[in-house]
């Protein structure tokens, strides 16, 4: 009877992974994907070896290193793009203060001294 309940537990297991492998095309390519990719970081981070309160530790603190430098990115990347494009460039800081300005007005110049005409 023993032997019997461990058959049914295996053909279970075998069936339901069965149920994913089955499907042809991308779903099958990417979920062998995501499959590599997970081995890839167990043994790169060596977790197969921590217990899993260990590894549920481990884990967050990573993704919360992946949060605070996705939130750095967003935050601060545009700004520096942005900079990074006047120095490259040479765009001024007002390009439409510049253009619309008449004689007489105060302009600032590319170097970024005020010129009077």
């Amino acid at each position: 009877m023993e032997h019997s309940k461990i058959n049914n537990d295996n053909s279970y297991n075998s069936r339901r992974q069965d149920d994913v492998t089955r499907c042809d095309g991308p779903i099958r390519r990417l979920w062998t994907l995501l499959r590599w990719l997970h081995l890839q970081y167990v043994l790169l981070t060596g977790i197969y070896v921590l217990e899993p309160w260990e590894a549920a530790v481990l884990n967050c603190i990573l993704v919360a290193i992946l949060l605070c430098a996705l939130y750095t990115t967003c935050i601060f990347l545009p700004g520096h793009v942005v900079m990074l494009s006047r120095f490259l460039f040479r765009v001024p800081d007002d390009v439409s203060a510049s253009a619309s300005s008449s004689p007489g007005n105060d302009v600032q110049s590319s170097s970024g001294l005020a010129v009077t005409s």
